[in-house]
């Protein structure tokens, strides 16, 4: 029996991603003042003497430093205060931490027009997380209009630079056909981009294109192939399908053992069909004498 399904996800509640812990390396790489991320020798008053002197990427550092509690007693008001110094100059890294902040309401009140327009700014400048983050106000209307139409533009431009959540989120927008034409072939490609750099939920979405055939040649193998990776990062949808497929041998060797155990940890996570599931394949086994679980 077949039965393999496709959840729908909330983007603007999963992948409204933090330009903080996106963009650590651009604040580093720009940055004057030698300082790592985790150390316990960091040179803050070195740092602060920078940021009191108005270079903006000592001020963004120094933000990034309040924000993890780095060398620094935490505090989110504290970040605010200089990413906002760092932001005022136009340096794009904090006009998009300043922008999460406003997003999240840590530090500051949390107010979503306030972050659109940080994001903006950094987004023009082509950060891509401030790019991401833009296309997903836009995905949810939050602080701006919601049009799927500009949070395809956004997403766009973070994908075309290989930021995966962007790619993702930009292949469901032409899986579903919101703010673009529907295609499945275009769904594939920026699902597959995001996938190989590890996008559990565009594995799973590669793999159920692969199961449908739609957008690619329909093939069981490859479905099995991205639904694992999926599952391996505890996706519980990817962990079903897997299992159904172990079920009905589709793609795999048949292997009722290896189908329990993937339905199993689906269930575990409260999937309800898995559950489901895994008690009809009891019942079923039941009547045959055998033993569904796992020793």
């Amino acid at each position: 029996m077949k039965k393999i399904i496709l959840t729908l996800l909330l983007f603007s509640v999963v992948l409204f991603v933090s330009c903080l812990d996106a963009g650590n390396n651009k604040v580093t790489e720009q940055s004057e003042v030698s300082i790592e991320e985790g150390s316990n020798n960091v040179e803050v008053d070195s740092l602060l003497k920078y940021a009191e002197q108005g270079e903006p990427y000592a001020q963004c550092y120094l933000g990034f430093l309040y924000y993890y509690g780095n060398g620094v007693p935490q505090s989110y008001k504290e970040a605010a205060n200089w990413f906002r110094k760092s932001a005022e100059q136009g340096y794009a890294s904090a006009q998009c931490y300043l922008g999460f902040l406003y997003s999240s309401g840590k530090g500051v009140p949390q107010n979503y027009t306030e972050a659109a327009k940080w994001l903006r700014k950094s987004a023009e400048q082509g950060d891509a997380s401030a790019q991401f983050n833009l296309g997903m106000l836009y995905y949810s209307g939050d602080g701006v209009p919601q049009s799927y139409k500009e949070a395809a533009k956004w997403l766009r431009k973070a994908a075309e630079q290989g930021y995966a959540a962007a790619q993702y989120v930009l292949g469901m927008l032409y899986y579903s056909g919101n703010g673009v034409t529907q295609n499945y072939t275009k769904a594939a490609k920026w699902f597959r981009k995001a996938a190989e750099q590890g996008e559990p939920y565009a594995q799973y979405y590669l793999g159920f294109l692969y199961y449908s055939g739609n957008g690619v040649t329909q093939n069981y193998t490859e479905a099995a192939n991205w639904y694992r990776k999926a599952a391996e990062q505890g996706d519980a949808s990817a962990q079903f399908n897997l299992g159904m497929l172990y079920h009905n041998g589709e793609g795999v060797t048949q292997s009722y053992k290896e189908a329990v155990k993937w339905l199993r940890k689906a269930a575990e996570q409260g999937l309800e069909i898995a559950k489901q599931e895994l008690d009809r394949m009891g019942e079923d086994y039941h009547r045959e004498g055998r033993s569904i679980f796992i020793k």
